[in-house]
């Protein structure tokens, strides 16, 4: 039987300080289920077994210890501007067609 790993991603938050990220990722690996923990930069993986210990406790845990979890990307520019501009649309016109749109062609 293989063993079926998760990974889960998580930012070091402001409360957290170089000095004490050591002692922070043996407490990490003492909790049942995780299996390996790696840093990069300033950031955290965990490889954990979901059927041992579950993604909501391991999010519980890491933020009480100051990590925030990195589940989306920050949107671009272009992608906030045209989330913008559909509201602000659906805002003025509602969710019925234009006008121009109902004109009947000849």
């Amino acid at each position: 039987m293989e063993s079926l790993q998760k990974n889960i991603l998580f930012r070091l938050g402001d409360k957290v300080k170089n000095k004490n990220i050591g002692s922070t990722i043996k407490k990490v690996k003492q909790i049942p289920g995780v299996n390996n923990v790696s840093r990069k930069k300033d950031s955290l993986i965990i490889s954990y077994e979901p059927y041992s210990v579950s993604e909501k406790f391991l999010v519980k845990c890491l933020t009480g210890m100051g990590f925030v979890p990195a589940t989306e990307k920050k949107k671009g520019f272009l992608a906030r501007w045209i989330e913008n501009l559909a509201k602000t649309n659906q805002e003025n016109f509602g969710k019925k067609r234009l006008d121009c749109c109902n004109v009947k062609r000849i």
